[in-house]
């Protein structure tokens, strides 16, 4: 069955018309409503043929070149091709196109040329909803001069038709007009301009608030609160699926002595470049938690013992190799980790307790050590091997 299958025959229609995507259904349906303005100049000029007004080769050709321009930017607004650019709507090209063909209107008018000229205006309140202050005045200054143009070019091939003193009255009425209808219309747009910039700063404050509320200040890790309620969905998916999960609960050695030895600023800057080393070596799935002072939790999705086991193993010999302070080449840091599965049926609190009485056996086994809880052989103790030295 082909989707959109079951949907309504109208809206079938309609999304053939206007897109799925909803920033091109808005873009193609304002082009649309253009259209309809568009149609109802192109039916007054086929009036003004039948009358006698307008001269019917100008007005033949004024009919394909609006019907031609609208069929090209609908084409260009349907296809998603306008998104390229920086203005998706296209509304300045749009506009200058407006503002021109209602220069050669007024120009093909004849004695109806007056009715041409409110065009202008509904051209740049239409214009305003989507562009800039300063694109919405610019607009206005071109509707004046276009007219304008059209006014003197008129007067100068047939001042019978067109006489220009007339010309120059209304010139001065178009000129005291337009550019204050393009000063409300700038005003608008500064008043879209700054909500969009207060909807903005807000997101950002949002976001902001989202982070530290969810991450800690120092690490940019997963704090403690966020990492209990993603454990707490890892727990329910387990039930739910059988989704199996591991966690791992690491500490790093003697943290204090370089708090001591070195000042809490340089503590700091460990910490915060072994949650870096933590976060480059293992797998984007995995997610990382400061659990507290220098203790961090891992919850591996998915992930047999041995691979795990491997992962920090990968992680205990980057920390090996590197100092954790660029300024102190000699200082080496080291952790100790407690690895356990979760079990069917246990509760956090259990495997969590669990992770904690690994990591201590870690700990009781001397610096670097990883017990891996769960084997089939009781808890494994995996040491690293001897330092080639260094500063503890």
């Amino acid at each position: 069955m082909t989707p959109g299958a079951n949907l309504p025959g109208w809206r079938r229609r309609t999304d053939w018309v206007l897109g799925v995507q909803r920033s091109v259904r808005m873009r193609v349906a304002f082009q649309l409503l253009a259209w309809a303005v568009y149609l109802g100049c192109d039916a007054a000029v086929l009036l003004g043929m039948h009358l006698n007004v307008v001269d019917r080769p100008l007005g033949w050709a004024f009919i394909g070149i609006t019907l031609a321009a609208q069929v090209l930017f609908y084409l260009l607004l349907r296809s998603g091709w306008s998104q390229r650019r920086p203005d998706p709507s296209l509304m300045i090209e749009q506009s200058v196109l407006a503002l021109t063909l209602v220069a050669v209107g007024y120009a093909m008018a004849g004695p109806l040329r007056y009715c041409t000229l409110m065009l202008s205006v509904l051209v740049i309140v239409y214009a305003m909803f989507s562009l800039t202050s300063r694109q919405t005045m610019a607009l206005g200054l071109y509707a004046v001069a276009s007219v304008g143009c059209a006014m003197f070019v008129m007067a100068r091939l047939q001042p019978l038709r067109y006489p220009p003193q007339e010309e120059l009255l209304l010139f001065a009425v178009v000129a005291a007009t337009l550019p204050v209808v393009s000063l409300l219309a700038r005003y608008v747009s500064q008043l879209r301009e700054r909500l969009k910039r207060e909807q903005q700063e807000l997101r950002d404050a949002l976001a902001c608030a989202h982070e530290l509320a969810t991450r800690d200040l120092l690490t940019g890790l997963v704090n403690r609160k966020n990492m209990g309620e993603l454990l707490a969905m890892a727990l329910r998916r387990e039930a739910q699926n059988g989704t199996a999960f591991s966690i791992a609960l690491a500490d790093i050695d003697g943290l204090h002595k370089v708090n001591e030895a070195h000042g809490e600023d340089i503590g700091d800057e460990a910490l915060r470049n072994f949650s870096r080393a933590i976060k480059k070596t293992l797998r984007q799935s995995d997610v990382v938690a400061r659990w507290g002072g220098d203790e961090f939790l891992v919850l591996l999705n998915e992930t047999p013992h041995e691979y795990a086991l491997m992962g920090l193993r990968r992680l205990r010999e980057e920390v090996a190799g590197h100092s954790p302070v660029p300024h102190l080449p000699a200082l080496r840091v080291t952790f100790s980790a407690g690895l356990v599965a979760h079990r069917h049926g246990d509760t956090l609190i259990r495997t969590l307790e669990r992770a904690e009485h690994s990591l201590q056996a870690a700990k009781d086994q001397g610096r670097g050590g990883l017990v891996l809880a769960d084997a089939d052989t009781g808890p494994r103790v995996d040491r690293p091997m001897p330092p080639a030295g260094g500063e503890p």
